[in-house]
């Protein structure tokens, strides 16, 4: 762990270099190890980034700080499968109060919640045989 002062010296200088590589463009920030406190959040709003994601595993969404943002971590041995299933459990972040927009979403993620929901059940039979 190092300094508030060093900290926001490193945030700063990195975003920096990131502007004048890519001027303009929204600057995120990933953690390193995804480790991150309030003050850490606070120096990397006032170095100029937008967001910033950390290593977590719960479900992503909207009403989220976009200073601690999860990130959903995938391996090279991860399958398809896997993927789908972790995906499953992911908040879309839409409105849910009632309307046309809110059940299309509804719609729009129920098929492949289901899905990851099939794969998981079928993971855990073989697992069991």
């Amino acid at each position: 762990q190092i300094a508030p002062t060093a900290a926001y010296r490193e945030l700063r200088r990195s975003a920096d270099l990131i502007n004048a590589i890519q001027p303009g463009g929204p600057l995120l920030l990933a953690y390193p190890f995804g480790d991150h406190n309030p003050v850490v959040r606070t120096l990397a709003r006032r170095a100029g980034y937008a967001a910033a994601f950390a290593i977590g595993t719960s479900a992503w969404s909207a009403r989220r700080d976009p200073f601690a943002l999860a990130r959903l971590e995938v391996g090279a041995a991860m399958t398809a499968d896997q993927l789908v299933v972790a995906l499953a459990g992911v908040d879309d972040g839409y409105d849910r109060r009632p309307g046309p927009a809110s059940v299309a979403a509804e719609q729009a993620v129920a098929a492949p919640k289901a899905h990851g929901r099939t794969l998981l059940a079928a993971a855990r039979r073989r697992e069991s045989d």
